[in-house]
């Protein structure tokens, strides 16, 4: 699925969810880069269409690997799903990406065990 470094985010995942969203609003690429909004922020494609949806992983991909606050973007986006699904790209991964993350997560509740399990999920998706 994607490539996270371990180590950040096993230190996002200590981060109170304010620290994480200042952090993400203040070094994020798409913050930065508000000329390229519609890029940042494409529409999601239909579930039916599996050649759109695997184009805009590969997009979500390509435009979040380089950004120094992935991790602590997927962390803050984790979070904020775990009542419902988010809209949009968030740390590199579409929200059907994501979705089993947070499932895998509700059994958890440390910091240390979720980001344990986001890594394990992360890496058994590949």
């Amino acid at each position: 699925m994607t490539s996270i470094d371990a180590d950040r985010l096993m230190e996002a995942a200590k981060l109170s969810s304010p620290a994480l969203r200042e952090r993400t609003q203040r070094d994020g690429l798409c913050s930065k880069d508000q000329d390229r909004a519609d890029e940042w922020f494409p529409p999601q494609p239909p579930e039916t269409s599996s050649g759109a949806r695997a184009h805009y992983e590969h997009t979500a991909r390509a435009l979040c690997t380089p950004c120094p606050v992935r991790a602590e973007c997927l962390e803050f986006a984790l979070r904020q799903e775990a009542g419902q699904r988010a809209w949009g790209i968030w740390g590199g991964l579409a929200p059907w990406q994501r979705e089993p993350l947070v499932k895998a997560r509700r059994r958890h509740d440390t910091a240390h065990d979720l980001a344990s399990t986001t890594i394990r999920a992360l890496s058994q998706a590949a």
